[in-house]
């Protein structure tokens, strides 16, 4: 019963997802540009999205404490503390050197104290979450046993590319080009979530091997 109506709430919220994605270039031109400036209020939303997320997937480790895709869930709760992390740019954007018309400037990323040391934890991390995702997901079970929600893999798909144009402004400039990247990403990081929880209650309350 649980499985029905997480279904239909992912059916719901893929409908939501779609009407996002059609209004995100028409928001571009009417957001005011301080809402995609660096550590503004979508960045600042896209971290509560990828926190919220990490604490999900947190959640999901612990009551699967019995199942054999266990750690599945400790990999997802990481690669989305590092997302959020990555948003943070490691901890730059609390060192806010000035205020200017275009927004805030940081202080470059080799001057964050401990430098050093946080590349060597970067890439420790990167490579927990890379071996996590090959050892801990049942890449087998998902690709061809789990119903594949095609109309949200197709939104995130389409997230990445208005982030990738936002962000090489290859047909958006200016801060139009921001609202643009960060808008996707948000779209990208909110689905992703989502598919965390649709695979779960597929993975858990189902009879898979």
């Amino acid at each position: 019963m649980q499985l029905l109506i997480a279904i239909y709430y992912f059916d719901f919220i893929g409908y939501v997802g779609i009407i996002f994605t059609i209004m995100i270039v028409p928001m571009s031109y009417f957001l005011p540009k301080t809402i995609s400036w660096e550590n503004g209020f979508l960045e600042n939303l896209q971290v509560i999205i990828l926190l919220l997320g990490g604490l999900v997937a947190f959640r999901f480790y612990k009551k699967s404490y019995q199942d054999k895709i266990h750690y599945m869930w400790l990999t997802a709760s990481g690669f989305f503390l590092l997302l959020m992390c990555r948003e943070l740019s490691w901890g730059r954007v609390f060192f806010q050197t000035k205020m200017t018309e275009d927004g805030p400037k940081f202080i470059a990323m080799s001057q964050v104290p401990h430098y050093t040391l946080i590349n060597i934890f970067i890439a420790i991390f990167i490579a927990m979450i890379v071996i996590g995702m090959i050892f801990t997901i049942p890449w087998k079970t998902i690709l061809f046993r789990v119903p594949v929600p095609k109309t949200h893999f197709c939104l995130v798909f389409i997230g990445v590319i208005f982030s990738l144009i936002g962000d090489h402004g290859w047909i958006f400039s200016g801060y139009r080009g921001e609202t643009v990247e960060e808008l996707g990403e948000l779209l990208f990081y909110f689905l992703m979530v989502m598919l965390t929880v649709y695979y779960y209650h597929y993975l858990n309350e189902s009879e898979f091997p």
